[in-house]
């Protein structure tokens, strides 16, 4: 079957390519329509990462949908290098789990570190848009927040506009929501 599936075999049905496709690990997508493009999970973090890459200044080697070493499933939102420096980059359009976040971030880092990037600095962000909820999750864990992202979204804003300006550190960026008007931030602190 595998070789049929592999020779393009039409015959070989949807049930038996999403079975071997699970077998094997991957992730097998359909699209209804040819040639409409790729497909997008989610729109809201799509938006949010738009918005990012607007404000980043255009020195920085982007890299979006970065995969993990040794983690083929795996990947962060948006790898930037510059001058030395990795920073890892998470979207999240709504958090549910903090400490599964924080604990991802340093999976993510640590995979990095692993094949030889560990003599450079490799900084991880949170990528959150100011929502009530998000706001809730800083109000009722400042001392946990802090602790995995010292750096406040300000400082973040500034070394991702001007590549000039030295990397803070780890952090939150605080996105704009869906109803946020444009102003010269990413959006203002909670």
């Amino acid at each position: 079957m595998i070789t049929r599936m592999e020779q393009g075999d039409p015959r070989v049905g949807l049930a038996i390519r999403f079975r071997a496709a699970a077998l094997l690990g991957a992730e097998l997508r359909l699209s209804a329509y040819a040639q409409s493009g790729p497909l997008i999970r989610d729109a809201a973090q799509a938006r949010y990462l738009e918005s990012i890459l607007a404000h980043t200044d255009r020195r920085w080697h982007r890299a979006v949908e970065a995969g993990v070493p040794g983690n083929a499933r795996m990947s962060v939102d948006l790898r930037l290098d510059l001058a030395g420096v990795t920073v890892l980059i998470e979207v999240e359009s709504r958090a549910g789990s903090l400490e599964e976040s924080i604990r991802e971030l340093h999976v993510k880092r640590d995979a990095f570190a692993s094949i030889g990037e560990a003599d450079r600095p490799i900084h991880v962000v949170l990528a959150l848009p100011a929502s009530r909820h998000h706001r809730a999750i800083m109000r009722q864990h400042p001392e946990t927040i802090h602790a995995a992202f010292p750096v406040p979204s300000k400082a973040i804003e500034a070394a991702l506009a001007n590549s000039d300006v030295s990397w803070p550190g780890d952090g939150i960026l605080w996105v704009p929501g869906p109803q946020s008007t444009a102003s010269s931030r990413l959006a203002r602190r909670p």
